[in-house]
């Protein structure tokens, strides 16, 4: 009987002797820190760097805005209450309220300035939104030379602006002198002295000051995506579509901005009405607007108190209507708030 002989037998060294590393790390391999090649710097602590960055660049306008903004409206407000006697010094009183309140020339200044904004917000903000639109629709060497056409008329402004309309519409020296004569004005005082001097005023104004606001405009516009309108125009959105539903939308803090600025300074209108009733002979009164009645109560009838009442009353009205359209844009709403 044949017995199976294995074919290899383990001996026990092969058995027992345990794996052998083929390099073994010394004690002073393994305890020695690594070294760096180069010193590095402490790290800097979060928000030490930028903790005086905001002051640095906020405090200078707070100075100015305290200095030149806050202290005449509290200076101008305490004016208010001291009222000059005829024959000298001075009390505190109510008085400078009740006599601006009950002045015959007040209720006409605040009917002409509320039709010339009636007149002039809408044609401003149509002038700046319609040429803003067609400059970033046509891009290129076409729009940076119409956005200088623009802008230069806004040079023109004040006194010398009112002097050239005062030729413009002027039919014995206007270009216009034909377009005059057929809506039938023969001269300037017929233009200034009826219901057409809110027109004029509205487009003195939009020509001096549209030109600014489209090259603000147009600046917002171009921060728009292409993205975005080659998504849009790929849905099949038209022009219209385009600047309606996505551009305007998108820009409309902007529009909330030039409303604002536009509305508290045409409430402040001066210049053009002033220098346009001291060239007409009395056809335009000297009172024509609040602001040029505050001027007669200063420097004609030597009474700070209520021109400093109808500057703070213009500055009630003006932030009033700022709040208004701040609250109705959710002016300084962010994508985190919404």
């Amino acid at each position: 009987m044949s017995r199976t002989t294995p074919t290899a037998r383990t001996t026990p060294t092969e058995r027992t002797t345990p794996s052998v590393p083929t390099a073994r790390t010394t004690p002073t391999e393994r305890t020695t820190p690594c070294v760096p090649t180069a010193r590095t710097k402490s790290p800097v602590r979060p928000g030490r760097r930028g903790r005086w960055t905001g002051p640095l660049f906020v405090g200078p306008y707070l100075l100015f805005l305290i200095a030149f903004g806050l202290l005449p409206v509290g200076y101008g407000l305490w004016t208010t209450f001291v009222v000059s006697d005829p024959y000298g010094g001075e009390r505190a009183g109510t008085d400078n309220w009740t006599r601006v309140a009950s002045d015959y020339r007040l209720g006409p200044a605040v009917e002409h300035i509320a039709l010339y904004l009636a007149i002039w917000l809408p044609l401003l903000l149509l002038t700046v939104v319609s040429l803003s639109l067609l400059l970033h629709a046509r891009k290129g060497r076409f729009a940076g030379v119409m956005r200088l056409a623009y802008y230069l008329p806004g040079a023109v402004t004040g006194s010398a602006a009112a002097m050239m309309w005062i030729f413009m519409i002027s039919p014995q020296y206007s270009p216009a002198a034909p377009l005059l004569r057929a809506l039938g004005f023969d001269s300037s005082a017929e233009l200034l002295g009826g219901p057409w001097l809110p027109v004029v005023l509205s487009a003195v104004a939009v020509e001096a000051g549209a030109g600014g606001w489209i090259v603000i405009l147009y600046g917002a516009l171009q921060s728009i995506p292409d993205e975005v309108i080659e998504a849009a125009r790929m849905d099949g959105a038209n022009g219209w579509q385009q600047a309606v539903h996505i551009k305007l939308p998108i820009v409309r803090k902007y529009l909330a901005f030039i409303l604002i600025t536009s509305f508290a300074g045409g409430t402040q209108l001066f210049v053009e009405p002033q220098m346009l009733s001291l060239v007409s002979k009395g056809v335009i009164s000297a009172t024509w607007s609040p602001n040029q009645l505050a001027y007669v109560y200063a420097s004609g009838e030597l009474s700070f108190g209520r021109a400093s009442v109808l500057s703070v009353l213009l500055l009630a009205v003006g932030l009033g209507a700022a709040l208004i359209v701040i609250y109705r844009t959710k002016f300084y709403e962010t994508d985190a708030r919404r």
